[in-house]
């Protein structure tokens, strides 16, 4: 009996000295430097702050008063924590969309750099070659004394070599004209092709020249009766142009004889001293 009455004494004693915290109590700096008080650990206090509602003063003059409690750095990190909760972590920044994957460069539909493609089809599967412009060696002009009694004088644009880089068997060969600009204003002095009909295919003839074999195509003619810049008629090749979209055309020459032919930028007055010419092959003879 009298060590029931003891228990209940020292039970009743504890209850009194120990703080009463209800679930919906709120933490005031107060409540915190009354655990410090008893002798609780940081880790204590620290799980009470998390776990209850709080109302804490945080001004200087607070915070000395918590420091003079020895109340820790730690406590107080976790009172200005529950006032100013950390700012949530960004939720990771999404994979960037991947780039939309380039075109096919041997797709015709696809968007190519402005530039005359050689079209072919290679193992059953397309493939665009894009020619590259050959420099004229030079411009060779004949004599202009027969003038005077019905001559003429021409000028042929002169390119190295009896063959082209490019060589075909096939006639008829298929190429896709691509232009950066869609069409020339009214008036416009821009001498840049905006489509195929700027261009004159034609077939170019050997020449001998310092002893050297060459190609040569006329570009200019000469006479009593006028002056002519471009392709003699009989070296001119017709071809099929068919728009596919802006600045995309589809460029099919008639049948061609084996030789060696050449597109030629024509650009009025201007062509001579801008000759842009892309020749090739067809295999076979000459």
């Amino acid at each position: 009996m009298r060590y029931a009455l003891a228990l209940l004494a020292v039970v009743s004693i504890v209850s009194i000295a120990t703080p009463s915290f209800a679930g919906d109590e709120v933490l005031t700096n107060a409540s915190i430097t009354e655990m410090k008080s008893l002798g609780l650990g940081d880790d204590v206090i620290i799980g009470k702050i998390k776990s209850s509602a709080c109302k804490f003063d945080t001004s200087i003059a607070a915070l000395k008063q918590l420091k003079d409690a020895k109340v820790s750095d730690a406590i107080i990190q976790a009172m200005l924590l529950v006032l100013t909760p950390p700012t949530p972590t960004a939720a990771p920044a999404a994979a960037p969309t991947a780039a939309a994957a380039p075109g096919d460069p041997n797709d015709p539909k696809a968007a190519h750099v402005s530039g005359i493609y050689l079209y072919q089809e290679v193992g059953g599967k397309p493939k665009m070659t894009l020619m590259v412009p050959s420099r004229v060696q030079e411009l060779e002009s004949g004599s202009g004394w027969g003038m005077a009694w019905g001559g003429s004088m021409k000028s042929h644009a002169i390119l190295s070599g009896t063959q082209a880089g490019v060589q075909l068997t096939e006639t008829q060969p298929v190429f896709y004209f691509y232009f950066d600009k869609k069409e020339a204003s009214l008036g416009s002095t821009d001498a840049s092709a905006t489509s195929p009909d700027d261009f004159a295919l034609g077939k170019m003839e050997e020449h001998k020249v310092h002893h050297e074999m060459v190609r040569r195509i006329e570009v200019s003619k000469a006479s009593m009766g006028g002056y002519r810049v471009g392709l003699n008629k009989s070296a001119i090749h017709t071809f099929t142009s068919e728009k596919l979209s802006d600045g995309v055309f589809k460029v099919t020459p008639q049948d061609l004889p084996p030789g060696e032919y050449v597109f030629v930028q024509l650009l009025g007055v201007r062509m001579v001293s801008t000759l842009k010419m892309f020749d090739f092959g067809i295999a076979g003879g000459k």
